[in-house]
C-alpha cells in the first residue's frame, strides 16, 4: 500500500508545484488541476479503505486465534495503526473538500473580475453621456443601448455568482 500512496502523493506533490509556480508567475490556474489534485484525494481515500480493511481483518483474526491478546502491546500497536490510517482517511478528505473550495474560489474570482470590467464599461459610458449634457449635445441612443445591455450582462453575472455561492453552501449543509 505505501509505494501506492507514495505514487498518489508524488503526483499530487507535482501538480502543487505546478499550480504553485502558475500562481508566482501570474498564470491563471485551471480547474483542472484541481480536480486532478481531488481525484488524487478520492483514490488516496479508497487505497486507504482497502489498506484498513486488511489490516484490520489480519488484526482480528490474529486476536481471535489468541496470537494477540487484548490489551497487550501488540493489541496497542495494532489499534493505533489502524487508527493512523483513519487518520489519513480523514486527511485526504479534507484535502478533497479544500480542493473543491479552491475551486470554487477561482471561479467566483473570475465572475467577480468580469463584474468589474462590466461596472468600468458602466462607468465609461455614463461618463461620456455626462460629457454630452454638460457640453449640451445629445446623447445618441447607443449610449442607452450600451448601458441596458451592460446591465443585462452585469444582472446575469451576479445571478450566477449567487447560483455559484448557493451551491457552494449546499456543500456545507451536508457537513
Amino acid at each position: 500500500y505505501e509505494n501506492r500512496l507514495d505514487h498518489i502523493d508524488d503526483q499530487s506533490a507535482k501538480i502543487q508545484r505546478e499550480i504553485e509556480y502558475q500562481k508566482a508567475v501570474g498564470i491563471e490556474v485551471q480547474e483542472s488541476s484541481y480536480e486532478d489534485l481531488i481525484k488524487g484525494e478520492q483514490k488516496k481515500v479508497a487505497e486507504l479503505q482497502r489498506e484498513r480493511a486488511a489490516l484490520e481483518s489480519e488484526f482480528n483474526a490474529l486476536v481471535a486465534s489468541g496470537v494477540i491478546e487484548i490489551g497487550s502491546e501488540d493489541w496497542h500497536k495494532y489499534r493505533n495503526e489502524i487508527e493512523g490510517v483513519d487518520e489519513a482517511i480523514h486527511d485526504a478528505t479534507i484535502s478533497a473538500r479544500e480542493f473543491a473550495d479552491e475551486i470554487f474560489s477561482l471561479n467566483l474570482s473570475k465572475l467577480q473580475n468580469l463584474n468589474k470590467v462590466l461596472q468600468s464599461i458602466q462607468s465609461s459610458t455614463e461618463g461620456i453621456m455626462s460629457l454630452h449634457d454638460a457640453q449640451g449635445t445629445k446623447n445618441v441612443s447607443e449610449y442607452y443601448e450600451t448601458l441596458i445591455l451592460n446591465g443585462h450582462d452585469q444582472i446575469a453575472n451576479l445571478e450566477e455568482q449567487n447560483a455559484l455561492i448557493r451551491e457552494q453552501m449546499k456543500g456545507l449543509d451536508k457537513d
